[in-house]
């Protein structure tokens, strides 16, 4: 045989583009997966162990893998060459695998209207011609066993001093409320102690707060300190005591050592907050039918350690952080007497698991919030996180962009579909997309797999209706009237390269 026409190219692009979603959505249930076994280890030591267990069963699958395919397969275990990205030299070697194993279907396939393809599977297709569909699932399923087990081995990679540090964590920080020795020492000495003002009990650590900056041991640390000065301010030369407040000093420095908070620009962690609590609000409310979860204790984390900085001690800073507080607190008490819209919310993991998160917040870190509610006093309001920025936007000129329908920014980055678009960030994506798309025939594959990627991707509100999407469109004069699936699309690595380019 001669070198291909170019229908017969076409049919190994077409077979090439079912292979790479194949892939995806393998690899895509294999990572969720990989989250679920994660999220039930109680440990960084299980998570270490169901990873030894993951690499040894890709490992063995790879060693028992079908030897017509494993010639292919090692290719993958070398280095990408430089002329190539990782996806192309995948394609290069899918191509060559197909070609070498599907040359005569190739040729049967090319005298086939594509609409008429389009209409069975490909297993289907290949099968009712007499070939064998098992080599393409053997080498799809070969493909995800090395990827995933270089994904997993790379997990163990890491210097043995910090797997020592991870498989070492749980006790070196398993605290007690009181550290035993010091409690030991106050019911020793409590005849001779005079009366002092003893800190605030702090709580029991929570196992379903996220709390991966700490703050928990932070304040554990620093609660002993503060016993620790109760003390010494009526016995200052109580060397035991002096001892343990040093301890406790060094503790606390060695802690941010092995788990410092990055810095973060504050703007942008504010947004992060601002949004966060308007997506609560509005699944609350009944306005949108699906809630993720978002880590409120760490961002705060991130928040006020920004917020003790000098140059972002500012009175709209300082309103922003009383109004979180205000908000959090209306909050607690919308969900505790089930003044909410949407009561189908109790029923979302997520949903439920934020909102106790936040009450944990309000609760126990409510002092770095540098106020205290007046129970006397309380009013009860359903808690509007718009009201709270509007007000604070009203006082004082801010550059932080907020991505809301009330169009609150005063910043040149303005998301021009906010109903559509979640930031301004996604507009700026979606529109070098669509430079890069231009307006071709390809318009209903190109959109099609701009809707997907962006709604995946968390970028396009996850409620919005395919007639908003086209409507937007269409004042790029680009008309489309459905959204093919993403099987159907095709061409997939080629637009997935145009996507990463437009990020």
């Amino acid at each position: 045989m001669g070198e291909f026409s170019k229908r017969e190219l076409e049919i190994v692009d077409y077979i090439v583009d079912l292979v790479n979603f194949e892939i995806f959505s393998i690899e895509q249930e294999e990572n969720d997966k990989g989250k679920l076994d994660y999220s039930l280890c109680s440990d960084n030591y299980e998570k270490l162990e169901v990873t030894k267990k993951k690499v040894a069963k890709f490992k063995s699958k790879i060693d028992k893998c079908n030897s017509d395919i494993a010639s292919y397969l090692i290719e993958f275990t070398k280095p990408t060459p430089k002329e190539y990205d990782f996806y192309d030299w995948r394609d290069k070697i899918t191509k060559n695998f197909i070609i070498g194993t599907y040359q005569e279907l190739i040729e049967e396939l090319a005298l086939i209207d594509k609409d008429e393809l389009d209409k069975y599977t490909f297993s289907s297709i290949v099968k009712s011609r007499g070939y064998k569909y098992r080599p393409l699932k053997d080498y799809i399923h070969g493909v995800c066993d090395i990827n995933q087990y270089s994904v997993y081995k790379s997990f163990l990679n890491i210097p043995f001093d910090l797997k020592e540090k991870i498989l070492s964590d749980d006790n070196e920080f398993n605290l007690d409320t009181i550290d035993k020795d010091l409690d030991v020492w106050l019911k020793t000495n409590e005849s001779k102690i005079d009366y002092f003002t003893f800190p605030m009990t702090i709580e029991d650590k929570a196992d379903y707060v996220i709390d991966c900056f700490k703050n928990y041991e932070e304040r554990n640390y620093k609660h002993q300190i503060a016993i620790c000065n109760s003390i010494l301010a009526n016995h200052k030369d109580e060397e035991t005591v002096i001892d343990f407040k040093r301890k406790f000093e060094v503790k606390l420095i060695e802690l941010r050592k092995q788990y410092p908070i990055p810095n973060k620009n504050i703007d942008a962690i504010i947004s992060d907050i601002n949004n966060a609590f308007y997506r609560l609000q509005k699944f609350m409310e009944g306005n949108v039918s699906i809630y993720q979860s978002f880590s409120f204790n760490d961002t705060f984390t991130l928040f006020f350690n920004e917020l003790n900085k000098i140059e972002n001690i500012t009175v709209r800073n300082h309103d922003l952080r009383d109004g979180y507080y205000y908000f959090i607190s209306q909050l607690y008490y919308a969900y505790d007497k089930s003044e909410f819209k949407n009561q189908d919310a109790y029923e979302n993991e997520d949903f439920n698991r934020d909102c106790n998160e936040l009450f944990y917040i309000n609760e126990y870190r409510s002092s770095e919030f540098g106020i205290n509610v007046d129970l006397d006093d309380y009013h009860f309001e359903m808690p509007s996180i718009v009201d709270i920025i509007k007000e604070q936007s009203s006082k004082i000129p801010q550059t932080i962009t907020v991505e809301f329908e009330d169009k609150l920014s005063v910043s040149d980055e303005i998301n021009p579909y906010p109903k559509i678009f979640k930031d301004y960030k996604a507009f700026t994506i979606f529109k070098n997309l669509q430079e890069e798309f231009s307006n071709t025939k390809e318009n209903l594959s190109n959109y099609s797999f701009v809707f997907h990627k962006m709604t995946y991707e968390d970028l396009i509100h996850f409620d919005l209706k395919q007639q908003s999407y086209f409507d937007l469109l269409d004042k790029f004069d680009i008309n489309i009237n459905r959204i093919k699936p993403l099987c159907d699309i095709g061409k997939i690595a080629f637009r997935e390269s145009i996507y990463t380019k437009a990020k």
